[in-house]
């Protein structure tokens, strides 16, 4: 028993270090999309999803503020058609980035991702979206 209770605690560690290593904005060596914008008060938000180009198969992304803040809702939206998809779910990983789950691009187009803030802060990033 006691070896399967450390077994789980082990792998839990690795899973939340993982997870936590991963939300990141900077570049790296696999193909992403990497986005930067000021949101309506100047802080500057950075948007990274790890496929380039962003498809309707990606479902995540990483998002940086600086000065950190916490992010309240990020709500996709198609604004040619007036429709977005379901909820997002945000992962706080660290005040100052926040793990976006849950991104449905339910058709390729221009697609926004708009977020807004505790602080009433609001910014939105842009894209493209493929098939």
């Amino acid at each position: 028993m006691t070896r399967f209770v450390l077994t789980l605690i082990i792998c839990f560690a690795w899973n939340f270090a993982a997870s936590a290593a991963d939300c990141s904005c900077a570049a790296t060596t696999s193909p992403e999309t990497i986005q930067e914008i000021r949101s309506t008060n100047g802080r500057l938000l950075t948007l990274r999803i790890p496929a380039a180009p962003v498809s309707m198969l990606s479902d995540l992304g990483y998002v940086c503020q600086d000065p950190a803040g916490s992010i309240s809702l990020a709500r996709l939206w198609m604004p040619e058609h007036g429709h977005g998809s379901g909820p997002t779910r945000l992962v706080p990983e660290r005040s100052d980035c926040t793990r976006v789950e849950r991104m449905r691009f339910s058709m390729p187009g221009a697609w926004e991702i708009q977020l807004r803030f505790n602080d009433g802060d609001t910014g939105t990033f842009s894209l493209e979206v493929v098939r």
